[in-house]
This record gives C-alpha cells, sequence and structure tokens, in this order.
C-alpha cells in the first residue's frame, strides 16, 4: 500500500506523496508544482503522513522496505531525522500522526514484522514500544475514545484488531472476532458515537467496537468479500456512519446509530481500495472512493447523490485523502503523482 496525504499550513494546501519510485514528494496543490525533494529512499514507500502542531515546524514523515522512516520539513524539504529504535529500522506498512500534550507531535509506525513504535517527531526521539499483540501490520488509526482518551487501534496478521492508551502505552482492548488479517481500521470522533473502532478483514467481517468498554456494538459483514478500505463521518443531527469497501466495487454506509442498516453507494465496479470523508464549508460532508478501475467517485453522504462526475486516472488508486477545503488527492498505485480535484459540487454534466 502506498500512501498520501494533505495539509493546510499558513492558507498553503501542500500534498504529500510516495510510490514506488521510492521517494515521497511534497506538492503545492495550489501551483500544481513539486514544493520539496524526495526521502531518498530507494526501496517503495509504504505510507505518508502529516503533522502540522500549533507551535514548532509542519513535519512530513515517509517509511517503506527496509530503509523505515524519516522525518522532513514539510516547508523547506529539510532533512530532519531517521527514526530508529536502537540503530534498528522499521519494515514500515502503516503510519499515523497524533499530538500528546506532554510530548508534542508523535507518530506511531507499524511495520511488516509486527513491531509498532512511536516517536516524537520533533526531536526523532523513541517514545516507547508497544508489544506485539496483532502479527505483521497492516493498519493503524488514532484518535479519541468516548472518555476523552487518545487511543491507537492497531490490526494485523493474527486476525485482531488491539487498542492501545496512546499516551501510557497501557493495552486497552483487543478485539477477537475477526476471521482474517485485519487490512483497514478507523475511529469515530464526535457525533452521539464518539470512540467506536471500526476494523475490517479479508473475509468481509466489518466490527464495530466501543473501545473504552470493550462492548461489541456491531458484528457486519459485507457480501463482496474482503474489506480494504474503512471511512467514518459525522452528518448532520450528530449521526455517525461508517463506510466500506472492497472487491467488486461495493461501497457501504453503515448507521452507527442503528448497527446493521447500511446502504449501498455506486460507482465502481472493480475493488474499493481507498475511502475517505470531508466537511465542506457549509457544512455537506461527502465521501470518496477509489480503486482497480481506476476511477475516483465522490458522493454526498447525506443525499447519497454524486455532486460532482467522476474521475478517470491512468493507473488504479491505492490511496485517497481529502480535506475540509474541498480537495481531494488521489494517489495513482505504483508512482509518486496524484490527482486533486477543486470542484467538489460541480454539476454532473451529461
Amino acid at each position: 500500500m502506498h500512501g498520501v496525504d494533505v495539509a493546510l499550513i499558513d492558507g498553503r494546501l501542500v500534498a504529500v506523496s510516495g510510490g514506488a519510485e521510492g521517494h515521497a514528494v511534497v506538492w503545492d496543490v495550489t501551483d500544481a508544482r513539486p514544493d520539496a525533494h524526495g526521502t531518498g529512499h530507494e526501496e517503495a514507500m509504504e505510507a505518508v503522513a502529516v503533522a502540522v502542531p500549533e507551535e514548532g515546524p509542519a513535519l512530513c514523515v515517509a517509511g517503506g522496505g527496509e530503509r523505515g522512516a524519516e522525518v522532513r520539513d514539510l516547508v523547506t524539504g529539510e532533512h530532519r531525522h531517521a527514526l530508529e529504535d536502537s540503530g534498528r529500522r522499521l519494515l514500515v506498512r502503516a503510519l499515523a500522526t497524533a499530538g500528546l500534550p506532554d510530548v508534542g507531535p508523535v507518530v506511531v509506525a507499524g511495520g511488516r514484522d509486527g513491531s509498532l513504535r512511536m516517536w516524537e517527531l520533533t526531536r526523532g526521539s523513541l517514545v516507547r514500544a508497544f508489544p506485539n499483540r496483532t502479527g505483521r501490520i497492516r493498519a493503524v488509526a488514532v484518535g479519541r475514545a468516548a472518555d476523552g482518551r487518545q487511543v491507537l487501534v492497531a490490526g494485523g496478521d493474527m486476525a485482531v484488531a488491539t487498542v492501545w492508551d496512546l499516551a501510557t502505552g497501557a493495552p486497552l482492548r483487543t478485539f477477537t472476532g475477526h476471521r482474517g488479517w485485519v487490512l483497514a481500521t478507523a475511529l469515530t470522533d464526535g457525533g452521539r458515537t464518539p470512540g467506536l473502532a471500526i476494523s475490517g478483514d479479508r473475509r468481509g467481517a466489518l466490527l464495530v467496537w466501543d473501545v473504552s468498554t470493550g462492548r461489541e456494538v456491531a458484528a457486519l459483514t459485507r457480501s463482496g468479500g474482503r474489506i480494504d478500505a474503512v471511512a467514518t463521518a459525522e452528518l448532520p443531527g450528530e449521526r455517525t456512519v461508517a463506510l466500506s469497501g472492497g472487491d467488486g466495487g461495493e461501497v457501504r454506509v453503515w448507521d452507527l446509530d442503528r448497527p446493521g442498516v447500511a446502504e449501498p453507494l455506486t460507482g465502481l465496479r472493480r475493488r474499493v481500495t481507498a475511502l475517505a470523508t470531508a466537511r465542506l464549508p457549509g457544512g455537506r460532508v461527502v465521501a470518496v472512493g477509489g480503486g482497480e478501475d481506476r476511477c475516483v467517485v465522490i458522493w454526498d453522504l447525506v443525499t447519497r447523490q454524486e455532486p460532482a462526475a467522476p474521475y478517470h486516472l491512468p493507473t488504479a488508486v491505492s490511496s485517497i485523502a481529502a480535506c475540509a477545503t474541498g480537495f481531494v488527492v488521489a494517489h495513482e498505485a505504483g508512482t509518486a503523482s496524484f490527482t486533486w480535484c477543486a470542484d467538489l459540487l460541480a454539476p454532473v454534466s451529461g
């Protein structure tokens, strides 16, 4: 899996993409030009992530293969440091950033060797190593539990999803209801159902858990096989939904206030590899999906309609990032290029 992320820095939108050429590129989306040097990696980039703290520089983390992960200044492109643990680098598979009050910006990196580590980004110092409870890591997500604690959710090859207290490193829950590798994770934020963990696996199971209590809210199954992508969104009226996508182009929207109730989103025909959501100016909430049919589709999550025509790319989509300005960034699999879309609400032609 390759990666893409977006950040708003002093009113300027930038996108970070990583690809099989072995480097990450920072782009100024407004000017449509590369804005910083690559990381210098010689192997495929597995993941990228950005951190924009209230104080200090905006940072980009990129990692992949046996060369681990590196941190760069997102504005200047300057190399800050490599992320290491006693001289040993991660076989990076997944990254997620957060901000801890007493620590500052941090990044959690999950490895193909099952390792799970957290670093402080400004100095590159290792904060802690989490014990391996999930096997080879395939997905990580950070967010907040209903009680306000920041939590980490990690899933991997042992068919479980584990939740950790991000500040203390204490394990909170291990969810064992999966039937195959956990390929995607997400957390709800706000609404009537905050602090829910969503995890999907290769056999089509989608589990919804309360990370504070460990209560299973729902065990859902999609008909089309594996789940490669999940996302969450808060709709008007504090309604919370989860999205899942996988084989056959099937995308479903699950109402978490009424677990088990789902509606399909149409427009994709082959395996869905990426989903993202964003709240646009004016309060409209959209979802964006893409996959192996080289198509990016946008849906209004309230009306379930497509407010813009699909975008067609020259290669398959491996990851998508969306932000509140209305821009969507779709990463093209096997490259470090991407497409961004500003006019999300343009009428569908024809």
